[in-house]
């Protein structure tokens, strides 16, 4: 049975086996003798042989990848053969091949046929594992789980899944599970639907009637319930669809921990519930801990995450009691609640952060961008300088203007603004839309404009003054189709915050391991950052060149002037630095 190791495989273009005229034209070339300067002028458009030499190792990939589909072992060794080992011979059989293969018709997967043959050999090595020797059973699978149908299979995890997932939709049956799609429930039902007790029952955990609530007929909710009060805090926030996520789930946690643990609604809770809510969050129960990436709708789904410390970390223990105390106050101010049982609470008392402990140094700043480029002039492939060049623009566009992530994915065309100084001077501002919708201005650099213009151009568009002010000024990177020649910027999808994350981070852990045998400190700190260290290093570099508070405020878009102060290093570097001096008196002065 063939293993598949050594094949081309791309589910995203699992069908694409065929080759265009310009590619046939290109392998015979190179059959007949042709060498790659020539190929790489008269088929691809360009003056580097690694791109021809690289372009005709995948086409050789791909027809062999036919040759076995089809159960042709005959046409399969001439294109395994190495460059080394090409005669006469070998081309008599090589365009022989290839001519049976083009008029072979294209290979089409069926669900009886072994997962190696059309999986990439990780994903069916682990398939295997769990039990999958052919795609028939894991259709039926995706049937019965739907289209997160691996969190129910052990072993296996979302990159897999998603594969098969591709594979069907090449094959036809996407409609068959996207049908399955559990429809959006409300609060109540995602609170109280695992009770054990009749829906016509669930009014009394659903806060009808609360312990806690207002009695008197000032309340100015049209509500009837809890889950009702707490949708409608919750649409006051409809504009940010990240905050009223991360606030619905703090409140729905509460909530079904309530009605789970103390067998009472939301408005019933009193002081105590909230004190022993909070420290069980910083410990949940097995049983409230589950996967990342399982949907609400699969019974392995649970309200927190399983960590490496088993619970929430301090930082998000306090904003889980900050949202729920904003919200259980808002309840009061619209008299829904009586009183709010979290303000009998003591705050807690966070060590104060320290930005500089998450921020590059100057040195490692300038060593990431070299390192960039040196990637840019060494990469073998279009695609790989495009990759190169992309993440270079981000590095720079997120540590010149200090943009948190969600506003980074945010930017567009349209928020690159011209102006003129009273002096006469042209400016460039960016908009920002920042935290609960403001809106702010950071200037931008000539530098940085120049960055804008060349990404812009990189994905087949005019100057920002002609753009289309829609267009986000982080893009993706995709393929066009199979017969394309090259590699482009998609034209309209930013990139999400999610792959801008990815980005960078792969690209720290990337320079990092570079780093790991001479300068293992940097190494293990590079490996460390993520987006948000972008943002620290600009403030903390900004701080110790000069820039006033008031000015990085604005620009950081920080609601109090406290917030930025942390990034002022000067004032302790100058304790320490005083006090190792008379350190080194003292300890000359010992040894006297």
């Amino acid at each position: 049975m063939p293993t598949g190791s050594w094949l081309f495989f791309n589910t995203r273009r699992m069908m694409a086996v065929s080759l265009s005229a310009r590619e046939v034209a290109l392998l015979r070339g190179r059959i007949e003798g042709m060498p790659y300067p020539a190929l790489a002028r008269l088929y691809l458009d360009s003056q580097d042989p690694l791109e021809a030499r690289h372009k005709v190792d995948t086409l050789r990939k791909r027809l062999a990848r036919k040759a076995e589909l089809v159960r042709r072992p005959d046409l399969l060794t001439c294109w395994l053969a190495e460059e080394g080992e090409h005669h006469e011979r070998w081309q008599q059989q090589a365009l022989k091949a290839l001519e049976q293969l083009l008029a072979l018709p294209e290979p089409v997967p069926d669900l009886d046929d072994p997962v190696v043959l059309w999986l990439p050999p990780k994903v069916a090595k682990t398939l295997i594992q769990a039990g999958f020797t052919t795609l028939r059973p894991i259709y039926a699978t995706v049937l019965e789980q739907g289209c997160h149908w691996w969190v129910a299979i052990r072993g296996v995890g979302p990159g897999c899944g998603r594969a098969v997932l591709r594979l069907f939709a090449s094959m036809g049956l996407a409609g068959s599970w996207e049908k399955k799609r559990v429809p959006v429930q409300t609060l109540a039902e995602n609170v109280l639907q695992h009770l054990s007790v009749a829906r016509s029952e669930w009014s009394e955990l659903d806060g009808s009637r609360g312990s806690n609530r207002e009695r008197s007929r000032r309340c100015r909710l049209d509500v009837q319930n809890d889950f009702q009060a707490i949708e409608a805090w919750l649409s006051l926030y409809a504009g940010n669809q990240g905050t009223c996520r991360q606030y619905r789930r703090e409140a729905e946690r509460f909530a079904r921990w309530c009605v789970f643990q103390r067998n009472k609604a939301f408005s019933s809770a009193d002081t105590q519930d909230c004190a022993d809510y909070l420290a069980f969050i910083e410990a949940p129960e097995a049983g409230w801990l589950g996967a990342y990436g399982v949907v609400k709708s699969n019974d392995r789904w649970a309200p927190f995450r399983a960590t490496s410390n088993g619970g929430l970390a301090p930082r998000s223990r306090k904003l889980a009691r900050t949202v729920l105390h904003a919200l259980c106050r808002w309840l009061v101010e619209q008299a829904y609640l009586e009183f709010n049982p979290f303000a009998g609470l003591t705050r807690p008392r966070l060590q104060q952060p320290s930005y500089a402990r998450r921020a590059l140094s100057l040195e490692q700043w300038y060593w990431l961008l070299e390192y960039g480029e040196e990637q840019i002039v060494g990469a073998v492939s279009e695609l790989k300088r495009k990759k190169y060049r992309r993440v270079l623009f981000v590095l720079r566009f997120a540590y010149e203007t200090g943009l948190r992530l969600s506003e980074l994915v945010g930017a567009k065309v349209g928020d690159v603004v011209a102006d003129v100084s009273t002096g006469g001077e042209p400016q460039w501002w960016l908009k920002v839309r920042g935290k609960g919708g403001k809106i702010r201005e950071v200037p931008i650099s000539e530098g940085l404009l120049v960055c804008i213009s060349e990404q812009l151009a990189e994905r087949a568009y005019p100057e920002i003054e002609k753009c289309d002010a829609t267009v986000p000024l982080i893009g993706r990177v995709r393929l066009k189709r199979a017969e394309a020649r090259s590699v482009s910027m998609s034209a309209d999808l930013p990139l999400t915050a999610s792959g801008l994350h990815y980005l960078l981070r792969d690209y720290f852990e990337e320079a990092a391991q570079t780093l790991v045998e001479r300068e293992p400190k940097w190494a293990e700190q590079i490996a460390k950052a993520t987006t948000h260290w972008l943002r620290h290093s600009c403030a903390t570099h900004a701080v110790a060149a000069g820039l006033p508070l008031d000015v990085l405020r604005e620009n950081l878009g920080h609601e109090d002037l406290a917030t930025t102060s942390l990034y002022v290093r000067t004032a302790r570097d100058r304790q320490y630095e005083e006090t190792t001096k008379w350190h080194r008196v003292r300890d000359v002065m010992e040894n006297r």
